[in-house]
């Protein structure tokens, strides 16, 4: 029925259909996401006002990473425009040629049937589309190590001059790409060599020629990033951590999304490769004349995983770690060619055609509504906390941080010129402990994975000195602004229309779950959100009331999905959460009524609470 199918239709309609869909998945959405920590220093190294002579030695001092994608990138941003968009568009249209490169490998080692179910499943693969839209050479480096396996098979049937040298070529092209194609070119020269001394009927003389010649070929290309191997060589430390016991079962499993189903449609799909495998030495009916055997096939696949797994798990072991998901997406192809074979393998027609049609189905609803791709947040904000810093900077004051390096790109879109101290929160604080004439306001800004815990001393510090005017939390990055106490006024008055249309209590609602004060030092921990409408632009400040005059305290926001699914709401209030924790020196002495101000673009309101305020 597949083979039916195939006549029915083209080919290379169903192959264009493929591209079509892969195109799609990887171009949709590509600025949603933030740039994160390793995207910016893509963005830092490769910057287009960077001399092209201080590119290497930039790239080189920056990364552990060879440094050919940089220097494209380079070149990229001088001709479209430097920006993240570009950046990851390269890496999307990697991500599609790759898609197509594993049709041709497929097809040259298999038959074009298997090559189309390659193609699909790399086109609808979770950890693919990822990093097709990551601006960092991993897909670089997967589109060369597929091209590279290609160019072997045809080395491997063919071993012509032509053949011998492209073979050269882009292998050098793929250890230009990431230090991990070092491994790879290893097992394909454990590959070769086997072939050499086991195949029958095989022009040694010839094999042995075209071997010296890519060799030669890949030497003399990579002379150029000799330095970078040798110091890659000589990192003694790194900052991977040594892999747990489970690291390459989670690594497989992060592979397909971590979904189980999936996952158990790939052992399916494993049976059948097994099954091939164990009777690739009995069948008759090896591949045509014109094609690798079967059991060389299985040799290729086999060791292109193993070794490429196996070396950098042993320097793990008795040197540097280097066991690290993305890194292993250099065998990612190979597995999927194996689910391809063996798919393709199973008898029944109808059958094969059933699964692959569920897993596409299943891969795409993963994607799409399990993982909600396109619409959720998975890398740090740091585009849209600075761009929260931007919008709010008003006085132009300083930006502590312990990223410093991150920053300048997103602030390079403003004529302001940013003032960025190098510190964490305590250190900052301990200086101006010693010296109070350093007190003033500014901004603090940290975030990828670094815990918002500063020390007792520091809060005790900051509560006493300084007001938090401004704050913004967002997926692994966050800001307050520090304004020193009584450099601004809070204080707001409303007249009886306003008090009367403000505090509506059918408005919103609001609840306090923790309320503490003491010595003019005020803890209030709670929720509140307007009614109908989502909490995800909604901002809430606490404030203080005495008749009709009061004034503002800003909070620091809180996820609570809780109160949505408590109160069964329809719409999102998983945002509604806040936390106020500062002193009260700077509000006038009196008595005031604690209220919650909520507001945003379509309404806003003020919920009376009970709590009372006597500040002395």
């Amino acid at each position: 029925m597949t083979h039916r199918l195939l006549k029915r239709f083209d080919y290379r309609l169903i192959l264009g259909i493929i591209l079509i869909l892969s195109a799609i998945l990887r171009f949709y959405g590509l600025d949603f996401q933030s740039p994160w920590l390793d995207e910016i220093h893509t963005l830092n190294e490769s910057n287009p006002n960077h001399s092209f002579l201080d590119l290497y030695t930039i790239v080189t001092r920056s990364e552990q990473l060879p440094p050919l994608y940089f220097y494209i990138l380079y070149f990229a941003f001088k001709i479209f425009g430097y920006s993240i968009a570009v950046a990851r568009g390269f890496s999307a249209l990697l991500g599609v040629i790759t898609v197509y490169s594993c049709f041709l490998l497929t097809k040259e080692l298999i038959n074009k049937r298997t090559a189309l179910v390659a193609a699909l499943i790399l086109c609808i693969n979770y950890y693919m589309i990822y990093y097709s839209q990551e601006a960092r050479p991993y897909m670089l480096f997967t589109l060369f190590i597929v091209l590279s396996f290609y160019r072997m098979a045809l080395f491997m049937k063919s071993h012509s001059v032509k053949n011998a040298i492209w073979f050269g070529v882009v292998a050098c092209l793929m250890i230009h790409s990431h230090v991990v194609g070092f491994f790879t070119l290893f097992a394909q020269f454990i590959t070769l060599l086997l072939y050499f001394i086991l195949k029958e009927g095989v022009n040694r003389k010839q094999l042995f020629k075209g071997g010296v010649i890519s060799a030669v070929v890949l030497l003399i290309l990579y002379i150029p990033a000799v330095d970078a191997l040798l110091s890659l060589f000589e990192i003694k430390s790194f900052w991977l951590r040594p892999p747990t016991a489970d690291a390459l079962s989670l690594i497989y499993n992060s592979f397909f999304g971590k979904s189980e189903i999936i996952n158990f449609l790939n052992s399916i799909f494993f049976i059948g490769f097994l099954y091939w495998l164990v009777h690739v030495g009995k069948s008759n009916t090896q591949n045509k004349k014109e094609k690798l055997p079967d059991v060389w096939v299985s040799i290729v696949l086999i060791l292109w995983i193993s070794l490429t797994v196996l070396i950098p798990l042993i320097r793990t072991y008795i040197s540097v770690p280097m066991i690290l998901g993305r890194y292993m997406i250099a065998v990612l192809p190979a597995i999927i060619i194996m689910l391809a074979i063996g798919v393709t393998r199973i008898k029944n027609n109808f059958l094969t055609i059933s699964l692959i049609a569920v897993y596409t189905v299943f891969s795409l609803t993963h994607l799409l509504f399990i993982n909600d791709y396109y619409s959720s947040v998975k890398k740090a904000q740091f585009r849209e906390t600075t761009s929260f810093i931007m919008a709010n900077n008003l006085k132009n004051d300083k930006v502590v941080t312990s990223l410093p390096q991150y920053l300048p790109y997103f602030f390079k879109k403003e004529e302001k010129n940013y003032k960025i101290i190098n510190s964490n929160l305590d250190a900052f604080v301990a200086k101006q402990i010693k010296n109070r004439e350093a007190i003033e306001s500014f901004w603090y800004f940290d975030g990828h994975n670094r815990k918002d815990n500063p020390k007792e001393e520091t809060l005790k510090f900051l509560k006493n000195n300084y007001i938090v005017q401004k704050n913004f939390i967002g997926f692994q990055a966050f800001t307050r602004y520090y304004e020193v106490a009584g450099e601004s006024n809070t204080k707001v008055e409303f007249n009886e229309t306003q008090w009367n249309q403000l505090t509506k209590e059918s408005q919103l609602m609001s609840g306090i779950e923790k309320f503490r004060f003491s010595q003019n030092h005020l803890e209030v921990k709670g929720w509140s959100f307007l009614k109908d409408l989502d909490s995800k632009n909604t901002k809430i400040k606490l404030m203080l009331l005495n008749d009709k005059t009061g004034y503002f305290i800003e909070s620091t926001r809180k996820r609570r999905p809780d109160v949505t699914k408590f109160y069964k709401l329809k719409y999102d209030a998983n945002n509604s959460g806040f936390t106020i924790d500062t002193s009260l020196n700077y509000i006038p002495k009196g008595t005031y009524q604690l209220g919650i101000w909520l507001e945003n673009e379509d309404e806003k309101g003020l919920y009376l609470h009970k709590e009372i305020i006597k500040i002395q």
